[in-house]
C-alpha cells in the first residue's frame, strides 16, 4: 500500500512539473536597438499652417501616433525594431502646393504623378545644394490619392528605392484613423524596398539613416 502510495506521488509530482515547464512562456529573442529611418514630412501648404508643425499641434500628435502604429506592426512581423528619426517637419514650398492642385479633381491628386515630380524635385535640389536627403520625404496633405487601378488611396508610393535613395511618400490626413493610416506606413516601408524579397530586414536597414547624395533619380 505505502509502494502504491508513493508511486502516485511521484507520478503527481512529475506531472507537475511537466505542467510548469509547458506554461512557462518562451524566453523572448533580444531584437537590440531599433533601425532609424529617417523622415521629413512636408505639410500640403494648401490645407496646413505653420501652427501645424509645432510640437503640441494636433497634427504633430496625430504624427507621432501614426509612427508608433508603424514601429509596432513592422517589429510584430518581422521581428525588427525600426524607428522613425524625423529629420524636418515643414510646410510645402508655393511650388509643390501648386502642383498637388494641378494634379488635382475633387479632392483626388494623381499620386503617382506627384511623387515623380517630388522625387526629381529633391533630386536637383540635393544636387544644386550638394545636401542630403532622408530615406522618405512624406508628403501630408487632406487630399486622397488615386491612381489607373482605384480612388481613395489613404497613402501612396511609387519608388522602390529605400535606403538606397529618397523615397517620396503621400499620405492623407484623417484624424480619426491614425492607427490605420500607421498600418499603412508600415506597409509602405515594407513594399518600398529595393527587393521584393527581403531576406534579412536587420541587415537591410542598417544601410538606412545614412549620409547619402542622390546619385540616382530612379
Amino acid at each position: 500500500m505505502r509502494l502504491l502510495i508513493g508511486v502516485l506521488a511521484l507520478a503527481s509530482l512529475t506531472f507537475c512539473l511537466v505542467a510548469e515547464q509547458r506554461q512557462k512562456p518562451p524566453k523572448k529573442r533580444d531584437l537590440g536597438a531599433p533601425k532609424n529611418i529617417s523622415i521629413a514630412y512636408l505639410l500640403d501648404n494648401n490645407n496646413f499652417t505653420t501652427e501645424d508643425t509645432k510640437p503640441n499641434s494636433e497634427v504633430q500628435k496625430w504624427l507621432k501616433t501614426v509612427q508608433k502604429k508603424a514601429q509596432q506592426d513592422f517589429r510584430k512581423e518581422f521581428q525588427v525594431k525600426i524607428k522613425f528619426r524625423i529629420t524636418d517637419i515643414n510646410i510645402t514650398d508655393s511650388d509643390l502646393a501648386q502642383k498637388i492642385r494641378y494634379w488635382s479633381s475633387d479632392y483626388l491628386i494623381h499620386a503617382g504623378t506627384y511623387l515623380g515630380y517630388l522625387k526629381q524635385y529633391y533630386f536637383k535640389r540635393a544636387k544644386q545644394d550638394n545636401t542630403e536627403n532622408p530615406d522618405i520625404i512624406c508628403v501630408l496633405t487632406k487630399y486622397t490619392m488615386y491612381d489607373e487601378d482605384e480612388v481613395d488611396y489613404l497613402a501612396y508610393f511609387k519608388h522602390h528605392t529605400l535606403c538606397a535613395t529618397m523615397v517620396p511618400m503621400l499620405l492623407t490626413y484623417v484624424p480619426g484613423k491614425a492607427n490605420k493610416t500607421g498600418e499603412l506606413l508600415s506597409k509602405l516601408v515594407q513594399k518600398s524596398a529595393t527587393s521584393e524579397n527581403v531576406t534579412s530586414w536587420e541587415e537591410y536597414l542598417k544601410t538606412c539613416d545614412k549620409a547619402k547624395k542622390e546619385g540616382s533619380k530612379h
